[in-house]
């Protein structure tokens, strides 16, 4: 990474003894301030400062001589996605984009005013303005990008965003008695392995989501085909430690946290048991092919019951780390049910760890403090609201420059006064201008940078109640008072 940012090779004799390698005297030029002096000169108009800080930051925490002080890759990914998101919105004028983000991230007294104008002044868009055109961006401005996005090719980093597994630690059995089993009416069964062949029909359905490397996902009916169910298989090199923090994991119970219904451990085969969720996930709903777009009032019901799992996961003391849309299933009747399926997903609250999140929903945080805590939760649940808003992912690479990172576009509307531009075109209508109000209000909080100033999961669970009661009230009475029209 220095010698992608300096331009020249890491050990150099020819220089003077100080900067014969290259690792020491970046080290030694960012601790006193003197970043400038070792940047190959034909980069240095072409990177943002607030790229150039956090690319640096990453690198110089690679060149730790410790190496327990030193980031796993999944940490240096994560790093240079939040360095890339940075370089895409940067301005030509520096002072501007200076003004844009202090404006964009310090909320005050007065965004709600803020808020308030820009539903006020929105105008209903006909659906001509809301397709927006996929036009390349010009070459001129690929061209003052191109040593970053050529580094982010090379480690990986699509549009659609790198998954960041996470590395098993030592003590990664060390909360499992956080995770206590509650009592329930349902018996929490053991089935043979003999019993999963026949349900599954030998394993015929395969269900796999991409979601997990280390296990698969298969359809099947227990109980003479009453009972449609979903069946995890973990892979046979799991540690006895790994498999007991699953299995603790998959038996919390809540109405709204996805609970297993069984398990198998026999003859080296470890399964999971699940009640099949039919209507798949929230990311299936809002992106897949063949679904019928769901509506306004589905939607909000959707996210307050992923917002009571969450709230129930933090009220235990335990972060879920891997918020998005595909960790937000459906059952029949469309209760949202949180899954909570991963090794390493569940930790002790304001712990230092690793990141398991995907590039997008991650906390901009993290980057800075190698810290996740609840707040981390409620911003990853803020770009699910977003989405659920806008339907529209994270990262679209297809979309024109300013447009391609949600997050960015949401503020810059927001502050345009032009909500209107950024809504699902299929909800344009249907939504309630006050719960339209109260929901980009609680968005805009959770998506706050500083983490001490997003709100909590109980009052995200109290504003989204908030928007439903308005929109039921305002659908209630008949209201013909189309989006934006006050």
């Amino acid at each position: 990474m220095m010698e992608v940012l300096c331009g020249r090779p890491a050990v150099d004799l020819t220089l003077e003894e100080e900067q014969h390698s290259l690792a020491d005297w970046a080290q030694h030029c960012i601790k006193g301030k003197k970043l400038d002096d070792i940047i190959d000169l034909s980069l240095r108009d072409q990177i943002s400062p607030q790229c150039l800080k956090v690319f640096a930051d990453v690198a110089s925490k690679c060149l730790q001589r410790r190496p327990n002080g030193r980031p796993t890759m999944a940490d240096v990914v994560v790093g240079l996605g939040r360095a890339f998101a940075l370089q895409e919105e940067c301005k030509n004028s520096p002072a501007e984009e200076e003004e844009e983000e202090e404006d964009a991230f310090n909320i005050g007294g007065t965004d709600d005013e803020l808020i308030d104008d820009a539903l006020t002044n929105s105008t209903v868009p006909s659906p001509s303005t809301l397709v927006r055109s996929n036009e390349n961006i010009s070459q001129g401005k690929k061209k003052s990008m191109g040593w970053l996005t050529m580094l982010f090719q090379i480690i990986g980093l699509s549009g659609k965003g790198t998954d960041t597994r996470v590395r098993k630690r030592k003590d990664s059995d060390s909360n499992i008695g956080l995770l206590e089993k509650k009592s329930d009416t349902q018996v929490y069964r053991r089935f043979s392995n003999a019993e999963i062949e026949v349900a599954t029909n030998n394993f015929l359905y395969n269900l796999n989501d991409g979601e997990h490397g280390f296990s698969s996902m298969y359809k099947g009916r227990i109980d003479h085909p009453t009972l449609e169910v979903a069946i995890r298989c973990m892979a046979k090199l799991t540690s006895d430690a790994t498999w007991a923090h699953i299995r603790a994991q998959s038996q919390l119970h809540h109405h709204h946290i996805l609970s297993s219904i069984g398990y198998c451990d026999d003859a080296g085969h470890r399964m999971l048991v699940y009640n099949y969720m039919v209507n798949m996930s929230l990311h299936d709903q809002l992106y897949g092919i063949g679904h019928d777009p769901l509506s306004w009032k589905k939607r909000l019901e959707t996210c307050i019951g992923a917002a009571r799992g969450l709230q129930y996961l933090h009220s235990s003391h335990i972060i879920h780390r891997n918020v998005k849309p595909t960790k937000i299933l459906l059952d029949e009747n469309w209760v949202a049910k949180v899954s909570v399926f991963d090794s390493s997903m569940m930790v002790p609250t304001g712990i230092t760890t690793r990141v398991c999140d995907t590039v997008g929903y991650l906390d901009p945080e993290y980057m800075y403090t190698f810290r996740l805590t609840e707040k981390s939760d409620v911003y990853s649940f803020g770009m699910v609201l977003l989405e659920v808003l806008c339907h529209r992912q994270p990262y679209d690479p297809s979309q024109v420059e300013g447009q391609r990172f949600l997050v960015r576009w949401f503020r810059t509307n927001v502050q345009r006064n032009a909500i209107d531009q950024i809504i699902d075109r299929y909800l344009v209508g249907s939504i309630a201008p006050e719960c339209l109000r109260e929901f980009v209000k609680i968005t805009w909080s959770c998506l706050l940078d500083r983490g001490t100033e997003r709100p909590s999961m109980n009052d995200v669970v109290g504003s989204l109640q908030v928007a439903l009661q308005l929109q039921q009230t305002w659908h209630n009475n008949d209201d013909p008072v189309a989006l934006g029209s006050r």
